[in-house]
């Protein structure tokens, strides 16, 4: 986004206006034949999900931005059944049945609003939101009054930055249901998008009153106080290495990132989507990289699913150091023939990581990420976790043998981290606006109620990038830390904090909890840089409770949102007070450009995610550069010895208050 001047927030916007629209105005017809080449299941690339959904949807067709029932002669079958299947697959985190059985809900009943929004619901879920909106649409047609199918377009709406139309849509949700528990909170979201500020107040009131959620963070937004980390002046104390070059992949493009590192540092793995050999209308395999000097040099190949079933569609990329064995483990999905999820591990002293295992098969598999820790009520055993689309599975025997999968709710980015008593959390997005913990307390065989530790101001769906400069898609991840000095969890993701000049102002938010994640901070914005929108971020804390992020950052460049070629460069930040201040450092020289990163049809693409991982005073950051004119996988590593502490404690925020010893 171009650099923006908060004081144009300040100005009185417009009132609360009547809906405008409730259908698919200004939207591109959608056909069957266009359902087949569209991707956009989640955020993995097309494939064998692909083909599900033209099979569920067999009966069915997108024409006009309406959903119309195919001929379905001899289709006998019972809506409310249908209905009932879709909620329980929903619960289960079972997209594919949930996908299924909405599908025929609608075929055996057409014309019945419920059957049409919960079709669009499901479809939105799948990041579908062209042909959510001509289900919403149609069930609107029905009944211009349905609640849940306005809900669903007021969604829609906002996630497009309609936000003056989705306003009219809560109105009217509010109008027909007094107590929606998010109609109010929402409404207010859309009217401070808009500039309306004190509409936006009113609203918040009036959602309090009625005891309705309303976005933490938008409060301080409202009252031009938001909670914010300071940004400490450069202390010249963070001594930054020249990037080297992980994958040797020649001219392959490579994105997304993962690494672990053994104490002592010399020991890395890293990992990467890597597209040298992408095969017949293939993509990326798994790229692994192993360093035995702390990163100097590197040696890398490409793990592959063993089988039969083996094809060109792996990737996002998840690694583990697991320290009581000394095992590294690399894992990836595999995103077409059967979808999977797989992991090898390497034991200490090998060169090489073994043959992998498939620790889940079927479904929507989606984004996974790999943790480990002691089991509850037997400190001394391991069990490493892994957390993807469908739910959460673990080993007990370094990942020979996996569990079955536990389900989870639905959502997206679960990222699973395991506190010093084997309590285990998982982070996601429910595709909704909440950033959603999900707790176990008994090593992941059941798990707690979810519990919001956040409330998103913006969603959009995971293939958008409309809010960035560049062509490419920003899937709105969520990530997840744990303080060893304090068990404290920290939520972290990136949110629109204000619209200006028409374009998306995006920060990193931030949420503590200090009660096992029962209750949560406001969320405060970091690292505290006004221009430019931050994103992509990844937070480690080490056994000093230091904190480090990685980041994207486009704070340098004078960009609207709708160029063609965004341009970031990449940030790390220091903090020594928990989150309430920080120290950053610019680690690229020359900008990342989206239009460096080019794999059809995906068209530019930055990945969804990098990440970087902390041995002692030195910080490995591993991301993609495009100076060389593709995209390529470097390693750069940060000094943090020479960080001045407090020596009045961690809490202050006084920075005369510094030392530097340790207090």
């Amino acid at each position: 986004m171009r650099k923006k001047s908060w004081w144009r927030l300040l100005s009185p916007g417009l009132a609360i206006v009547p809906l405008l629209l409730v259908g698919c105005g200004g939207t591109d017809a959608v056909t069957t034949e266009t359902v087949k080449e569209i991707d956009r299941p989640g955020i993995g690339p097309v494939g064998k999900r692909d083909a599900l959904f033209t099979e569920a949807l067999a009966n069915l067709r997108f024409e006009d931005g309406r959903l119309r029932r195919q001929a379905a002669e001899g289709v006998l079958d019972s809506m409310v059944d249908r209905l009932q299947e879709t909620e329980v697959a929903l619960r289960e985190g079972r997209k594919d049945v949930a996908l299924k059985a909405a599908a025929r809900a609608v075929v055996a009943a057409p014309r019945n609003p419920r059957a049409l929004e919960r079709l669009g619901h499901v479809l939105w879920l799948l990041g579908r939101r062209d042909q959510a909106e001509a289900a919403f649409a149609t069930a609107l047609d029905h009944d211009p009054d349905d609640a849940p199918a306005l809900v669903g377009m007021a969604w829609i709406r906002g996630s497009q930055q309609r936000w003056e139309e989705a306003a009219g849509l809560w109105q009217r949700v509010l109008a027909l249901d007094p107590q929606h528990p998010r109609a109010a909170g929402r409404l207010a979201v859309s009217l401070y998008m808009q500039g309306d500020l004190e509409a936006a107040r009113l609203a918040v009131e009036e959602a309090r009153l009625r005891d309705q959620v309303v976005p933490t963070a938008l409060a301080g937004l409202l009252d031009g106080k938001p909670a914010r980390a300071s940004l400490l002046p450069p202390s010249g104390s963070l001594q930054v290495s020249a990037p080297r070059r992980v994958d040797n992949g020649g001219s392959a493009n490579a994105v997304e990132t993962s690494l672990a590192i053994a104490p002592g540092g010399n020991q890395i793995v890293a990992a990467w989507n890597d597209a040298r050999e992408p095969g017949s209308g293939g993509f990326w395999s798994l790229g692994v990289g192993v360093s035995d000097d702390g990163g100097v040099t590197w040696s890398d190949s490409l793990i592959r699913r063993p089988g039969v079933s083996v094809d060109n569609h792996e990737g996002d990329p998840m690694t583990l150091y697991e320290p009581r064995s000394g095992y590294f483990f690399v894992g990836g999905v595999q995103f077409t023939t059967t979808p999977a999820l797989f992991v090898a591990r390497k034991a200490p002293g090998a060169s090489s990581f073994e043959t992998p295992v498939t620790t889940h098969d079927g479904g929507f598999v989606d984004r996974g990420w790999l943790a480990s820790g002691p089991i509850p009520g037997n400190l001394a055993a391991t069990r490493i976790y892994a957390a993807f689309s469908l739910g959460v599975q673990s080993s007990d025997d370094l990942g020979s043998t996996w569990t079955p999968v536990t389900s989870l709710e639905i959502g997206i980015s679960q990222h699973p981290e395991v506190d010093s008593q084997g309590r285990l959390y998982v982070l996601d997005w429910n595709f909704d606006a909440a950033v959603r913990l999900q707790r176990s307390f008994d090593g992941g065989s059941t798990f707690l109620p979810p519990v919001t530790a956040a409330t998103r101001l913006d969603v959009w769906d995971a293939p958008d990038g409309s809010r960035f400069p560049g062509q490419f898609r920003v899937a709105p991840l969520v990530y997840l830390a744990i303080d060893p000095t304090d068990d404290d969890l920290y939520a972290l993701y990136f949110d629109t904090t204000a619209q200006v000049d028409g374009n998306a102002d995006v920060d990193l938010y931030l949420a503590r909890s200090s009660n096992q994640g029962a209750t949560w901070s406001t969320p405060r914005i970091i690292p505290a840089q006004l221009p430019g929108d931050q994103f992509h971020p990844w937070l480690e804390i080490d056994a000093l409770g230091r904190f480090h992020l990685l980041y994207f950052d486009g704070g340098s460049f004078d960009q609207d949102d709708d160029v063609e070629n965004g341009r970031f460069h990449m940030h790390y930040g220091l903090s020594l007070d928990k989150g309430q201040s920080w120290e950053t450092v610019q680690l690229t020289s020359q900008p990342i450009e989206s239009t460096r990163s080019i794999w059809s049809p995906l068209g530019q693409f930055l990945g969804d995610f990098v990440q970087l991982g902390v041995d002692g005073d030195r910080v490995y950051a591993l991301y993609p550069r495009t100076s060389t004119g593709n995209a390529d996988i470097v390693l750069q590593t940060i000094d943090v010895s020479g960080a001045p502490l407090f020596a009045d404690g961690f809490e202050s925020g006084n920075t005369s208050a510094w030392s530097g010893t340790v207090p």
